[in-house]
């Protein structure tokens, strides 16, 4: 486990330069995996829990502009830092709109190196809280509405038994007696409702129709 529980790997075609970041890196406390080429950096990708991404531009076969198309379609906020030679920092930029966090230009001070990768780090750390914050805002949500759908239920299936039980009442009564007791009502409510679900639809097309409202 590294001091700053992130991992880092570090792609590049050059070993000397892999063998650079990682020294580097694992100095300053990171747990550093190493990749010759973008098929292997995506094999490791998918494979291990990766925090930050060194990535070389120039690389033979699945270049570094391939390995970042396909890790911002898996993850779009992930942290990807541009390793390039100072003629590719056009290219370096462009990768950046493609969704890279940062570029570090060949050949790198060490101590910027690490800086660079802190930063990514914190934007990794900061991205996945709001990412969790947000799950969690759903999560409630969701749960809220299954309270609220679970009370209008158990609201509507009272307010169909009240109903059926007036009508049951009034129909004893005397015919005179029966007369304006409901005729306040509307006309759906003033006949019995065989189910619940009959009584919920009539009930909500009379509050559609505000005719509730006006009486």
């Amino acid at each position: 486990m590294s001091q700053f529980g992130e991992t880092v790997l570090a792609v590049d075609d050059e070993e000397a330069i892999r063998l650079t970041i990682k020294r580097g890196l694992e100095s300053a406390g990171y747990q550093v995996l190493v990749a010759s080429g973008g098929q292997e950096a995506l094999e490791l990708f998918s494979k291990h829990s990766i925090d930050v991404m060194l990535l070389d531009i120039r690389m033979p076969g699945v270049s570094g502009l391939d390995v970042l198309a396909k890790v911002m379609a898996e993850d779009p906020d992930f942290s990807v830092i541009m390793v390039t030679a100072i003629a590719e920092t056009r290219v370096a930029v462009e990768a950046m709109k493609a969704g890279a966090f940062d570029y570090l230009l060949k050949p790198f001070d060490l101590d910027d190196l690490v800086l660079r990768v802190r930063r990514a780090q914190e934007h990794r750390r900061l991205v996945l809280r709001e990412r969790e914050s947000q799950q969690e805002m759903e999560r409630r949500v969701r749960e809220q509405e299954v309270r609220l759908k679970d009370q209008f239920s158990e609201l509507i299936q009272s307010l169909s038994r009240e109903h059926a039980l007036a009508l049951e009442v009034v129909s004893l009564r005397k015919p005179k007696q029966r007369k304006g007791l409901f005729s306040t009502m509307p006309a759906e409510l003033q006949q019995p409702k065989p189910t619940v679900e009959e009584f919920a639809q009539a009930l909500l097309r009379i509050v559609r129709s505000g005719n509730l409202e006006r009486r």
